[in-house]
């Protein structure tokens, strides 16, 4: 049977409905030989064997707009049963498919309506809808038909217009070429071999190769995807995102097997594969890539659906170029690469939701990774959030992951190293894991340069960072344990060298040094521990100024907030809280474990200046140095202190004892000495506080802190040697006190001062600051100098220092007695070791009683002078009357001369001559005609004062030119309580 050339077409007009598209042209040819054969043992039979093709076939929309189209569509068959189980096709070639695909605007296809009859259209003129596809029906013999094509070629284009996108988007896949090898239904047939290959106008390449079993719905492909311009396809993305993708070429590979029969069906994907080269994205509006990379590729990738994992063999990224930014408001460019939120979900959205989560959920994927490298990688950050923009950048970054599983236990390694800011190396190696999260790394870095991130705190601190670079070496750990809180550790050490800070108002320097280099760490957080082997500090310089407004440098090296400050104004006093009872901190943690080793201090220099007095004071501590070894928070535990300098390069410091400032209550036990400091360059302290420059003068200081249980015990003891004020100041600060003679009732007769200034309270005392207690029992000291000098030396030599500052006489006697010598001893060596003290003697009488004792004093040296007449008649006279003494026996004869000798009248008897009385008549008339006046008593007062000074000049050997008699301006003393107004008094100058 052959038909040539049948016009499809034409008879068309046949057809009792019109069709939603057109068929412009389709002819059908047919080579076919028919075959029947009937016998009385075997059934009809008829063999359909030929060709039949299709052609020339155009199918198009009632617009004429092109729909499909090719140019031969031919079936071969070597023979086919029509009343048979069996369907055998030698061939089915399709040559030149062309299909024009459009979606249109509303979403729809125009490919829809070949699948329309279009029986109701003319009736309705809506799309008529489609009818239930008919089930297949066996044949009469039962079984389902086998149908084969040992061969089946396509070559096709499609054209592909969207115009359901903005903008819309068009492409051309040409040529096409389908090829379908051993094509079979049967259910012990092998599967059929495919292969498609198709391109695009843009040069893409689409590559599909595998088998297909129909029977069993087995599939096995291998597919691949070349040259894909992703930025092609912007017109589908671009709304969901901000940014474009400039430029990259994508490949995707992939074998894939899938058992669509099986329940669930399985996918197996292996082989997976994916490179992209040349990326580049930018946010729209900017000049450059936040993005780029030479290439990202994926080898020997692979999932299974049924076992639920996935893997992927490696992941080499190669020259990646990342730069993001933070805005002054704080936004992070690259958190907004993607439009914020749209509109509210519908209303049945927590529905579907809430349904869903109370479905049982799925078994986990399990997804591992082999091994994932960067290199070459750069990352590039700006933050203008601070004053100033902070840049950072890492390259070049390496990364190199191994052995990485999600969702199941595994030990992974990580190899990290980058160069920061082209100085600084950091590099981090190890093992980590994710179920549990945990990880053991080796960390490095060196020489990081802190500058670059000073912006961050150059508005909080009043200091510029000029210089400083922090370096590390250690092994860090990490632990996020299901329950509690994360652990982390670390052991290794930690340096910052050449750092170098200058305050900002003058521009000086404050703090540097070569090195600070911490060994030996060991930390933990949970429990929190700490222990180091050794702080080494090195070549460090500090300045430490009291600024012309008296505060210290150091108490501004933070910005102060005046909000903050106004707002803690405002709040008042908390109200002090009695301690909780001993059961109270019955559950109170664990007490935090922390261990120093050592502390190194070597090459160290602080500069002092006061710039607060005129002039300023300058002083340098230099030669800083020594240890301090087994710092511990163990309240029982004791930390050796072993520090040293110089003041000028000459005068050393030295700090030893025992400390323990980390446990909960301090304890030091110190003994500081710091000797032979030169005075004169503390003149302005002097000048404006004493009124006296300092000629010369070196100070030493011996001094031990005790400090326990929040009590503090001091011992200060101070030697200055040779102190000498200068010339006179004039300051309106300066004490109203006689300074000088405070400085010489201090020195000995060998120009030195020892002061000896103990020190105790209780650190809980608000009231309590050691330097405000030393200074005030220094002041209290100068005050006693001058208020009570005698008090003072007493204290100084061991005595009563009141004592010294009087001495008593016998009622009218110009003579002490021997008890008097003994106190002026005293009182000769306190001026034997203060040399340049100048004593003043007053002396004084008491008007009754030593009116009296002269009284008595003038009368028994009128005995006395008639005994020494005697006595020089018999030839035996002494040195003098005062040597005379009258006994007993010759008292009476040797009253009766010297009455006799008296001129003042004297009784008589009745015939004129004197009478003879008794003694006691004698006595009575010689003393009330003796007369006593004021004259005799100043006399007796400056007999006294000058028995003192020959008593001083003479044994005590006290330079006469030391000592000042004084005309007293009152004959009587001054009362003082159990003293004899009969006495001279002293005053030391």
């Amino acid at each position: 049977m052959r038909l040539n050339d049948l016009d499809i077409p034409y008879y068309l007009k046949y057809v009792p409905f019109q069709l939603p598209y057109r068929l412009d042209s389709a002819r059908l040819d047919v080579d076919a030989t028919l075959t029947f054969s009937q016998s009385a043992a075997a059934k009809p039979k008829l063999v359909i064997a030929g060709m039949t093709a299709l052609r020339d076939v155009k199918l198009a929309s009632p617009e004429s707009q092109p729909l499909v189209g090719f140019k031969r569509l031919e079936v071969r068959t070597d023979g086919i049963e029509a009343f048979g189980d069996r369907v055998p096709l030698k061939s089915v070639k399709l040559e030149g498919l062309d299909v024009h695909a459009t979606r249109l605007s509303d979403g729809s296809i125009n490919l829809a309506v070949l699948g329309q009859t279009g029986k109701d259209s003319a009736a309705t003129g809506n799309p008529p809808e489609p009818e239930p596809a008919a089930e297949a029906k066996p044949p009469a013999s039962g079984k389902a038909r086998t149908v084969t094509v040992e061969s089946v070629a396509v070559d096709a284009s499609v054209a592909f217009r969207d115009e359901s996108v903005q903008p819309g988007f068009a492409t051309t896949l040409a040529p096409i070429t389908v090829s379908v090898q051993g094509l079979s239904t049967a259910a012990d047939a092998a599967p059929a071999s495919i292969r498609l290959s198709a391109s695009t106008d843009a040069g893409e390449q689409i590559e599909v190769e595998g088998t297909y079993g129909v029977a069993s719905s087995a599939l096995e492909l291998d597919a691949s995807l070349a040259k894909l311009a992703p930025r092609r396809y912007a017109p589908y993305y671009a709304s969901r995102i901000l940014f474009d993708i400039v430029d990259g070429a994508l490949d995707l590979r992939a074998h894939l097997n899938a058992g669509l029969s099986e329940q669930p069906p399985r996918i197996v994907v292996s082989r997976a594969g994916l490179d992209l080269r040349d990326l580049k994205l930018r946010k729209r509006g900017q000049p450059q890539d936040f993005l780029a990379l030479a290439s990202l590729s994926v080898a020997d990738a692979g999932a299974d659906t049924v076992q639920r994992k996935a893997s992927v063999g490696e992941i080499r990224l190669i020259k990646p170029v990342a730069r993001a930014s933070r805005a002054k408001n704080g936004a992070i460019d690259l958190t907004q690469l993607v439009p914020g939120p749209g509109e509210p979900r519908p209303a049945t959205a927590p529905a579907a939701a809430t349904a869903a989560s109370s479905a049982p959920a799925d078994a986990p994927w399990s997804v591992t990774l082999g091994k994932f490298l960067l290199d070459q990688g750069t990352v590039q950050f700006t933050d203008d959030v601070p004053p100033s923009r902070v840049v950072l950048e890492l390259s070049p970054v390496r990364m190199e992951v191994r052995d990485v599983a999600f969702g199941a236990p595994a030990t992974s390694h990580l190899d990290f190293r980058t160069r920061i800011n082209r100085t600084a190396e950091l590099g981090v190696s190890g093992t980590f894991g994710l179920a549990p999260v945990q990880a053991s790394l080796k960390t490095r870095l060196t020489a990081l340069d802190l500058l670059p991130f000073e912006p961050y705190f150059a508005d909080k601190l009043n200091v510029t960072l000029n210089s400083a670079a922090a370096s590390f070496e250690g092994a860090l750990t990490v632990s996020l344990p299901d329950k509690g809180a994360p652990v982390v550790g670390y052991e290794g050490n930690f340096g910052l060298a050449k750092l170098a800070l200058v305050d900002k108002a003058s521009a000086e320097s404050l703090l540097k040094w070569n090195s600070l280099f911490v060994e030996g760490i060991k930390a933990r957080t949970e429990p929190f521990s700490l222990a180091v082997r050794n702080v080494a500090l090195t070549d460090f310089q500090s300045q430490l100024q009291i600024l012309p407004d008296g505060t210290i440098n150091v108490q501004n090296l933070v910005v102060k907030d005046p909000a903050k400050d106004q707002a803690a104004g405002n709040t008042p006093p908390a109200a002090s809280k009695a301690p909780p009872p001993a059961d109270a901190t019955a559950g109170s943690p664990v007490p935090k474990s922390i261990r120093i080793d050592q502390v190194t201090l070597q090459g160290g220099t602080v500069h002092f200046s006061d710039r607060m007095i005129k002039p300023n004071v300058n002083a340098t501590l230099t030669e800083v140095g020594g240890r301090v070894s087994g710092l511990l928070s163990d309240a029982g535990s004791r930390a050796d202190v072993d520090l040293r300098g110089k003041l000028g390069n000459s005068a050393p410091l030295e700090i030893t004892g025992q400390i323990n400032p980390l446990a909960g209550d301090l304890f030091a036990d110190l003994k500081v000495s710091f000797r032979d400091i030169e005075l004169p360059p503390f003149t302005p302290y002097s000048g404006k506080y004493a009124g006296y420059t300092i000629e010369k003068g070196k100070l030493s200081l011996n001094l031990s802190y005790f400090i326990e249980k929040r009590s503090i015990k001091a011992e200060n003891k101070v030697f200055i040697d040779q102190f000498t004020f200068g010339e006179k100041v004039e300051s309106a600060d300066a004490v109203n006190l006689p300074v000088t003679l405070a400085v010489s009732l201090l020195k000995d007769r060998n120009g030195q001062i020892n002061l000896d200034v103990p020190v105790s309270g209780s650190l809980d005392d608000p009231k309590f600051r050691l330097g405000r207690v030393i200074w005030q029992v220094i002041v209290n000291l100068i005050t006693k100098a001058i208020t009570s000098p005698f008090a003072l030396l007493g204290s100084l030599m061991g005595g009563d220092g009141e004592q010294l500052s009087y001495l008593e006489f016998p009622v009218g006697a110009a003579a002490f007695e021997s008890a008097g010598q003994g106190k002026l001893d005293q009182l000769s060596k306190a001026l034997t070791e203060r040399p340049a003290l100048k004593l003043e003697i007053t002396g004084h009488v008491d008007p009754e009683k030593d009116h009296e004792g002269l009284l008595r004093a003038a009368f028994e040296r009128k005995l006395k002078t008639q005994r020494f007449n005697e006595l020089v008649r018999a030839g035996e006279a002494p040195a003098g009357v005062e040597a005379v003494t009258v006994a007993p026996d010759q008292y009476e004869r040797v009253l009766t001369k010297a009455y006799k000798t008296e001129k003042f009248p004297k009784p008589r008897n009745a015939i004129g001559l004197e009478k003879s009385l008794p003694k006691e008549e004698m006595e009575k008339l010689m003393l009330t005609h003796i007369v006593i006046g004021e004259d005799d008593l100043r006399h007796l007062a400056m007999q006294r004062a000058q028995a003192v000074k020959d008593a001083l000049t003479t044994k005590g050997q006290i330079a006469p030119e030391r000592i000042f008699l004084l005309e007293p301006k009152s004959l009587s003393a001054e009362a003082k309580q159990n003293v004899s107004g009969s006495r001279t008094d002293f005053v030391i100058r």
